[in-house]
């Protein structure tokens, strides 16, 4: 199972940026013993100033802010909070 989630916004100076997390959990049976896997890991940033906000992927590239928005409950308004 795989999810996204918005992270705790971090301001600095006129700057906010929003972590996008992904989170990935696996269980499977192994013999006759569970085995459970979960990460985390960084997936986007939101940077957010005086312009407006944009989103960025790990690499830097830019990606569609819609892309997340649509993925991710409420974090269109969290984004409207921190404008």
């Amino acid at each position: 199972m795989k999810t996204l989630t918005a992270g705790k916004p971090i301001t600095i100076n006129k700057f906010t940026i929003i972590p996008i997390e992904e989170t990935r959990l696996y269980a499977k049976a192994l013999l006759e013993s569970p085995f459970i896997y979960a990460s985390k890991r960084p997936k986007a940033l939101i940077l957010i100033n005086d312009e407006g906000s944009k989103a960025f992927d790990m690499n830097f590239n830019e990606v569609p802010l819609e892309s997340l928005t649509s993925h991710i409950s409420g974090l269109k308004e969290l984004i409207e909070n921190n404008c």
